[in-house]
């Protein structure tokens, strides 16, 4: 049975990425068959329609991804990981290791700025409730999350600039 906090949160995550568009490009670039198997598994499915599994087969589908197919799928990630009460997918790892940098731009290199940059402020709030979700969840290791939310803080404050 889902629980209160459950519900509001996937209600926040699929409020703040509502107006998210399905990506018509998914991938810039050559890829291995490997990569490419990974981003067919999600091409062209809502990010609702992701599961934990699709998402623990192609744990690193979010690094052969454009910035838009990016930020898209990534609310799949958050959902899935909510639904499911699955904080210790891999793919869930990818991005706190992600986000576990220093808040200066300008030790971000050009991938990170592209991707991180095109999420919207309500986004990033959400964002952050999730890692608060991940947090309880005793899961990941605090000190990292707590620069997941430093990163998260910087990056909210070039959005509303």
């Amino acid at each position: 049975m889902s629980s209160i906090d459950e519900i509001m949160r996937l209600k926040q995550i699929e409020t703040a990425f509502k107006d998210r568009k399905k990506p018509d490009k998914y991938t810039s670039g050559t890829m291995s068959a490997d990569e490419a198997i990974e981003v067919l598994a999600i091409a062209g499915k809502d990010w609702r329609e992701l599961s934990g599994d699709i998402l623990e087969d192609n744990f690193e589908v979010l690094n052969w991804l454009t910035p838009e197919a990016f930020c898209y799928y990534l609310a799949g990630v958050l959902y899935v990981s909510v639904k499911e009460n699955s904080p210790n997918l891999l793919v869930v790892d990818s991005i706190i290791n992600m986000l576990d940098r220093s808040p200066d731009p300008a030790y971000w290199n050009d991938l990170f700025s592209q991707r991180w940059l095109l999420l919207n402020p309500t986004e990033v709030d959400v964002l952050s409730d999730w890692i608060l979700w991940l947090a309880d969840s005793k899961m990941h290791d605090d000190i990292s999350l707590s620069r997941c939310l430093d990163c998260l803080e910087s990056i909210k404050h070039r959005t509303e600039s």
